[in-house]
């Protein structure tokens, strides 16, 4: 009954979210494949040399910031910072041409220096 009355007002569970973000793939597993499909691209020299290839990474740095917060509040926690976890499953490091996260909250809740 609380329920009903809850989705009347509007009114989400946490987990109804959390089943929705994890379809298919968990958000950490999206993160990693993101991440991963930029190594692939780095790998390939000749796209750096293209004049757009640094409005490429500017939007890839921002779609890694979307996925990061996308992970925070699925598991309440940044990914971590310099190594690969199995706590939420892998995640590879922010690549560095990404730059710092952009996120606001990003430095508030962790432990290290931005």
């Amino acid at each position: 009954m609380i329920d009903r009355l809850f989705n009347k007002l509007g009114y989400v569970k946490k987990s109804g979210i959390n089943d929705q973000l994890n379809f298919s793939q968990n958000i950490a597993k999206r993160l990693d494949e993101h991440r991963e499909d930029f190594e692939f691209l780095v790998s390939q020299t000749e796209l750096c040399k293209h004049k757009e290839w640094e409005l490429l990474v500017g939007h890839l740095a921002t779609q890694d910031d979307y996925f990061m917060r996308l992970y925070y509040m699925v598991n309440r926690s940044f990914p971590p910072v310099k190594k690969r976890t199995m706590r939420y499953g892998h995640v590879r490091p922010r690549p560095t041409q990404f730059g710092a996260c952009g996120l606001p909250e990003y430095c508030e809740t962790l432990e290290h220096e931005c």
